[in-house]
């Protein structure tokens, strides 16, 4: 029975590791916040990533994609209902969409981050910023599936990579106008789940032996 909890474990780590994700996993709300966009490999059959694109949430605003050295950044808008007015100028259109393309392929050994600077809602919810990667070859995975009954706790192998907004104010030492997700635009070809592996193993530990 131990050495199953410990399996359990183990895989469960991988399985959150294996996803798209979003850092920090939480921000202030009514702050500007910056976020990084996780790809933590390729795709299916260890295909190259070449793309990435992410939905914007409706209810986020003033949006600024990192400028990633080598990769173009495409950006689509939609209509902001209702408009909002800043600094005495009315705003009425947002960005729904931001792609980032063009760039050295990212093998399925390496991880990226690539950066968003975004305003958070002011309001204390979970948002989802669903992401499509491309791959070399044409491949395409959505991670897009957003959980709709909060009951549910089964897992999702697709799932939308999210952010909690709390009522925390920004991390002491944080930019005046921004939350630090961290080092942005950045890729290595470290294995997360291994970074994993001694705290999921003390965790079980811990179960084990209480």
């Amino acid at each position: 029975m131990h050495s199953s909890l410990l399996l359990v474990l183990l895989l469960a780590a991988a399985s959150a590791h294996a996803h798209v994700t979003l850092s920090p996993s939480s921000v202030p709300r009514n702050a500007y916040v910056v976020t990084a966009v996780r790809v933590p490999h390729g795709c299916d059959g260890g295909a190259a990533t070449s793309a990435v694109t992410v939905t914007i949430p409706q209810n986020v605003t003033n949006v600024k994609p990192e400028a990633v050295p080598g990769w173009t950044i495409t950006m689509t808008n939609r209509p902001l209902v209702p408009p909002i007015t800043n600094h005495g100028k009315t705003i009425n259109e947002t960005v729904d969409t931001v792609t980032w393309a063009g760039g050295p392929a990212i093998a399925d050994a390496h991880y990226f981050d690539f950066g968003l600077m975004w305003k958070s809602p002011d309001a204390v919810l979970r948002i989802q910023f669903p992401v499509n990667q491309t791959c070399v070859g044409g491949n395409v995975t959505s991670w897009s599936q957003i959980r709709t009954n909060p009951q549910d706790t089964s897992p999702m192998p697709f799932p939308a990579p999210g952010v909690s907004i709390t009522d925390a104010p920004p991390a002491a030492g944080a930019a005046p106008n921004a939350t630090a997700a961290g080092a942005t635009g950045k890729s290595s070809a470290g294995n997360t789940v291994v970074d994993m592996v001694p705290a999921v193993l003390a965790a079980g530990a811990a179960l084990l032996f209480n």
